[in-house]
């Protein structure tokens, strides 16, 4: 790419781009490898359209604070060598209205799909969406409903780029890719692969390739195929991502720490019919304790959570949620303990109704959920790695069980063992918890 002057840029599609920038298709998606020009060819597709007056063109992604950090950076910064799409000088940005507006065309409405209220009022002529596979069925239906203004030349369009999840996404059989369905009508798919950018260093395209599995298969072939060996095969996006607002029988949060890896803090819920539901959750890197404290207290007083269960290997951490005055148990950290109860909560009712279920807007955890897996030699052992959220899961449905053998109350921690039961137990129901061994007797 070459620029020619101050408001013009010149970029050299790749052949994937290119189809995907002039496609007719209403609904357009771009799945591939990881590096392999997704996000560049969105917002080209995004700066054209936009550029035609009278043009309202929407750019979605599933949290509003996820725009800034990626796609935003792309269309108005640059990436690295790579120019911004839209050059300095050729639009206005009200930050404060989230809309960019381009001189003598156009504008975009950027806005995450957790904030539904902005979206509602919105009337567009297209719609572009990063990471496609975080929304959930009922946020892409909302998206669609939005995209209905057609201009001269300018069809209603929706176009997608995202990096490719499991076939039982909704998206994976919208568009036809998980090799059972036809897309729907007016549904295209391409699909790009990380070496078919030129442009990538040859270290990078090589060390991508040496992906093996699923995670090749998603992140260097940009296919949508399931990881092998799940540790959580039975979590069903299109049943088990649910919105659920209601009178919780009790709320505890399960807490993972971390400093270099994510501090992770997940609100888990049961009902009074014994099911789980995951209300929020809280994410991190590179955070100070005061400040892991200080979130604790916000989820605290949003939800009413009435014990924390801490990573039992961070002392400090749990020393310092006690000073703050939160309730707060060493959480049960046997894994495959952990694990099935875990399982045992995603088989489903007789009628078909799910017994777990997590907020669409808890992102991190629904990617875990869907590459959490078995080390490749060993069948009870997961592989460490990107599980901080479902380590949290663990801790908060264990601690929904009863399994918990430790609680800090009054600035001293009480274990239980064979000699110290009634001890534990009278400050157990003191604390207002209920009987440690009847996972159904919470107050």
């Amino acid at each position: 790419m070459t620029a020619e002057t101050p408001n013009t840029t010149t970029f050299h599609a790749l052949p994937k781009q290119l189809a995907f920038i002039n496609s007719e298709h209403r609904e357009t998606m771009l799945c591939g490898g990881l590096g392999s020009g997704k996000s560049l060819a969105l917002c080209l597709r995004l700066a054209m359209r936009a550029s035609v007056k009278g043009a309202r063109e929407l750019l979605i992604r599933k949290t509003n604070a996820a725009i800034g950090r990626s796609i935003l950076h792309t269309l108005l910064r640059g990436d690295g060598q790579t120019p911004p799409v839209l050059p300095a000088g050729a639009y206005d940005h009200a930050k404060t209205e989230q809309t960019i507006r381009i001189k003598g065309g156009g504008e975009i409405v950027y806005s995450g799909v957790d904030d539904p209220q902005r979206l509602g009022s919105v009337n567009a002529t297209g719609a572009a969406v990063e990471e496609a596979v975080e929304l959930a069925e009922q946020d892409y239906r909302m998206v669609r409903g939005r995209v209905r203004v057609e201009l001269p030349g300018l069809k209603p369009s929706i176009y997608l780029a995202t990096n490719p999840g499991g076939p039982t996404h909704h998206l994976a059989k919208r568009f036809g890719l998980d090799e059972q369905s036809k897309p729907e009508p007016g549904c295209i798919a391409l699909t790009v692969a990380t070496d078919e950018n030129p442009h990538l260093p040859t270290e990078y395209v090589q060390d991508i390739g040496r992906l093996a599995g699923a995670d090749r298969g998603r992140f260097f072939e940009g296919r949508w195929v399931k990881a092998e060996g799940l540790v959580y095969p039975g979590f069903d996006t299109n049943t088990m991502v649910q919105h659920r607002d209601e009178q919780w029988a009790q709320v505890v949060v399960g807490q993972d720490a971390g400093f270099n890896d994510p501090d992770a803090l997940l609100v888990v819920c049961r009902d009074h019919a014994g099911r789980v539901h995951v209300a929020d959750e809280f994410c991190g890197s590179g955070l100070l304790t005061d400040q892991v404290v200080e979130e604790a207290h916000k989820l605290r007083e949003r939800y009413g959570a009435s014990i924390f269960a801490v990573d039992p290997s961070a002392a400090r951490l749990r020393a310092e949620l006690e000073q703050a005055e939160l309730p707060v148990v060493k959480a049960e950290n046997a894994v495959l303990d952990g694990i099935r109860a875990v399982q045992r909560y995603m088989m489903t009712e007789g009628d078909g109704t799910p017994r777990f279920t997590v907020e669409p807007h808890s992102v991190h955890l629904l990617r875990e959920l869907a590459s959490y897996a078995w080390h490749p030699d060993r069948t009870d052992v997961p592989i460490d790695r990107n599980n901080h959220l479902a380590d949290a899961l663990r801790y908060g449905v264990c601690q929904l069980d009863g399994f918990a053998r430790s609680v800090y109350i009054g600035g001293s921690m009480l274990e239980e063992d064979d000699d110290d039961h009634e001890t534990y137990s009278d400050a157990w129901h003191a604390a207002g918890f209920g009987d440690p061994h009847d996972p159904f007797s919470f107050r």
